[in-house]
């Protein structure tokens, strides 16, 4: 078969995820909510079947690099999305292989970072090209922590790193902003 007619069912999945986005009226909370969990199913589908096909080829596991959005990459349940993250799932694959894995959150310096939840990293940030900063010792403390900001909670107990970088071009966020793009309601 040509590659684009194998293609097919990924462009129809594809169009179901994304269309809520573009329709106007905007829809139902829960028509974004269902496009977000076909979404992370897909991704953690995909992900399984590339990550068996090189298990059958080599005798070790494995090892994986994942670039994703942040709210996919979240170790948990996503605060935003209430759904359970291919972050998550690549964490609790880790586990059942008796590995670990690494989730790294990254940030470009932009006014909205430095005056909410974000600003003690944008404060705490050398000046130049960016900053790591390592989340894992904070753990117990945001965990125990009642009137810590529920964003900078999540964002410890989510991730095991952040990563502050200045001077950063704007990301795929503000490339997306066009008349027809919405963001979760």
């Amino acid at each position: 078969l040509p590659t684009a007619l194998m293609r097919l069912p990924f462009y129809a999945l594809s169009n179901l995820i994304y269309a809520p986005y573009a329709a106007d009226p905007a829809p139902a909370p829960e028509v974004f909510h269902e496009s977000g969990r076909n979404r992370e199913t897909n991704m953690k589908r995909l992900f399984a079947e590339r990550y068996r096909e090189v298990g059958r080829r080599g005798r070790s596991l494995p090892k994986v690099l994942v670039k994703s959005g942040h709210m996919h990459l979240y170790r948990g349940l996503s605060p935003r999305t209430e759904l359970y993250t291919l972050g998550n799932f690549l964490s609790e694959l880790a586990i059942l292989n008796g590995k670990n894995s690494l989730h790294i959150y990254t940030i470009v310096d932009r006014p909205y970072v430095r005056e909410g939840w974000l600003a003690p990293f944008a404060e705490a940030a050398r000046p130049g090209d960016g900053t790591l900063f390592d989340l894992r010792p904070l753990y117990v403390w945001a965990r125990r922590k009642q009137d810590l900001e529920p964003n900078l909670k999540r964002l410890i107990m989510g991730y095991d790193a952040l990563v502050f970088l200045r001077d950063g071009a704007a990301g795929s966020l503000e490339r997306l902003r066009t008349p027809n793009f919405r963001w979760y309601p």
